[in-house]
């Protein structure tokens, strides 16, 4: 929708790695766990999959998909520490005034916006689960170094759309066939990747 808002590729894919690092560093803070950021994000790419850019405050709407992931990863937080948070990362403090009610009022009609626009499908598979599978299948001494590889480019993978493009289980053998050729470690058979 965004292309079609004459917003260039490029463009699309900065905001959207920039709003996922915000998401990250929010869930950080808020001392989230992984699973639950992963969430927020797969539930932004797959909002501004239907949605355009222009259409709606990105900040607005990753605030709400952080208050809908932690709720569904079973790590809920109050809205208004969220959004305090999240606003203090944004521009650093804000008054309890009329303009934070008036975002907490925005913040609970887009989390309702995000879950028509989901079709309330609210759990997700991501790739850590497959990638640690695969990884344990390997008898490896560099077996440690590989999985952080893989988890490190499992998390990359997570600021960009590729959780709408590809089912997670090939996320994560892709992770690991990164990993081993980034560590330099060949497979159990001997064989190149």
């Amino acid at each position: 929708p965004s292309l079609k808002d004459g917003m260039s590729v490029e463009e699309e894919a900065l905001k959207r790695r920039k709003t996922c690092r915000f998401i990250e560093e929010a869930g950080r803070v808020l001392k989230l766990p992984r699973v639950a950021v992963s969430t927020a994000m797969v539930f932004f790419h797959r909002f501004y999959a239907k949605h355009s850019f222009q259409d709606h405050d990105r900040f607005e709407v990753a605030v709400a998909c952080i208050v809908l992931a932690a709720k569904t990863e079973e790590s809920p937080k109050k809205l208004t520490t969220v959004i305090d948070e999240c606003h203090k990362l944004k521009v650093r403090g804000m008054q309890a005034g009329e303009e934070f009610i008036k975002l907490k009022e925005r913040i609970l009609l887009l989390e309702r916006v995000i879950l028509h626009t989901i079709g309330f499908e609210l759990s997700i598979d991501h790739p850590y689960k497959f990638l640690v599978e695969q990884i344990q299948k390997m008898i490896h001494k560099r077996q440690l170094d590989m999985a952080q590889y893989a988890m490190n480019f499992a998390n990359d993978s997570m600021q960009t759309s590729l959780c709408l493009q590809f089912e997670p289980q090939k996320i994560a053998t892709a992770t690991v066939y990164l990993a081993g050729q980034f560590s330099k470690v060949r497979p159990i058979d001997g064989k190149d990747w």
